[in-house]
């Protein structure tokens, strides 16, 4: 049963009699992207049936950017997994930083590159070893045993794990990549994967729909509102994974921007309410917390408030009919996470085919990549 509720804002005859033509096109769309390889994880992944830290281990060391850790961090986050730090990102001062809250002896560093020729990747391992004498603080993930990763694990005598080839890393949260990291950490990721097969995909495409019609209704801006700070990775992946799906010619390519309740209410929704009408919304948000804090002397609850304030906020759209879709779904759990990141891979996979672009590729990053080299 789908545990993801969604509504949509209220819309003009106009919109619904173009959206009610791109709804019939559901089942020749859904062909095209039924097998593809990411649509098949949540019955065949590539995730192991048992994994576990090895004795001694204690905290697990994340190297991967992009998809290679957005999808983790989006669980373990969630999940509120704390024994596991994520090396994102190569700025000096902040790798120094993480390596100063790092126990080397009881951390086990996972090297994460699909490829195995992600440069920043390459170069954080290769500062690692020089570092750390014990090589079973080590493990690497690739598709690509025989790249420079997987050779740099075969002189230095890493174990290498080896992912599926032909899913793109914004796509991989549901395979080894994704999966991996929390089911050290002790999640039941079955439960992740059963959440991903219940997933609507007529609920998907029909997001893929609004969207789609929006951004020709030059509403070519996606805030995602998420009132549960536990899901700021999540957005953050979901940035990822449109920015970087269809923002392929000059003429298509939606701005996803990322906003967290409350706290953003007293940043950006001036901009949402009475800035450029640009802008079509996802607002994200559990029915209950895991926890109820009571506030002294006051007859509600911190909940109470906080809901109070989402539907405040809501109803504010809502007058100043702004266009917005409303997910909600019980509370935050491995099933909920599941459903999430397979109903929004669809979405993508919909939307791609809507306006006629490779989903799948990021030649711009990949020229980027080559620049990069070049300079070095």
């Amino acid at each position: 049963m789908n545990s993801l509720r969604c509504r949509y804002s209220a819309h003009n005859s106009a919109f619904r009699s173009k959206l009610k033509k791109i709804l019939s096109g559901f089942s020749e769309h859904r062909k095209k992207i039924l097998h593809a390889p990411f649509a098949n994880l949540p019955w065949n992944t590539d995730l192991p049936d048992s994994v576990r830290l090895p004795h001694g281990i204690t905290t697990l060391a994340v190297c991967g950017i992009g998809g290679s850790s957005l999808g983790a961090k989006s669980i373990t986050n969630a999940l509120e997994k704390h024994s596991i730090v994520y090396l994102n990102n190569i700025d000096p001062d902040f790798v120094h930083s993480q390596l100063d809250l790092l126990n080397p002896k009881k951390t086990l560093f996972l090297l994460i590159s699909k490829s195995g020729e992600t440069i920043e990747i390459l170069s954080l391992a290769k500062l690692f070893l020089s570092k750390i004498r014990s090589r079973k603080n080590f493990l690497a993930i690739t598709d690509n045993p025989k790249s420079s990763l997987g050779k740099l694990a075969m002189r230095e005598k890493i174990p290498v794990l080896t992912s599926l080839k032909n899913i793109p890393g914004r796509f991989s949260a549901l395979s080894l990549v994704g999966l991996l990291p929390p089911a050290l950490l002790g999640v039941q990721v079955k439960k992740i994967l059963e959440g991903a097969r219940q997933t609507s995909w007529n609920a998907a495409y029909t997001l893929a729909a609004h969207q789609y019609l929006h951004f020709k209704n030059k509403k070519n801006i996606t805030p995602v509102f998420a009132y549960c700070e536990a899901l700021s990775p999540f957005v953050d992946w979901y940035i990822q994974l449109l920015a970087e799906s269809i923002g392929k010619t000059k003429s298509v390519g939606i701005t996803p921007l990322k906003a967290i309740g409350v706290k953003d209410q007293h940043s950006q929704l001036q901009l949402f309410l009475d800035g450029p009408d640009d802008k079509f919304y996802i607002f994200l948000k559990p029915e209950k917390s895991h926890h109820n804090l009571k506030i002294a002397g006051q007859r509600f609850s911190l909940q109470k408030l906080f809901d109070a304030e989402y539907l405040g906020m809501k109803g504010a759209f809502e007058k100043q009919k702004k266009p917005f879709l409303e997910i909600s779904f019980p509370s935050i759990s491995e099933s909920a996470l599941g459903e999430l990141f397979f109903f929004f891979e669809l979405e993508i996979a919909f939307l791609g085919a809507l306006f006629n672009v490779n989903y799948e590729n990021q030649p711009a990053v990949e020229l980027s990549k080559r620049i990069t080299k070049t300079l070095l």
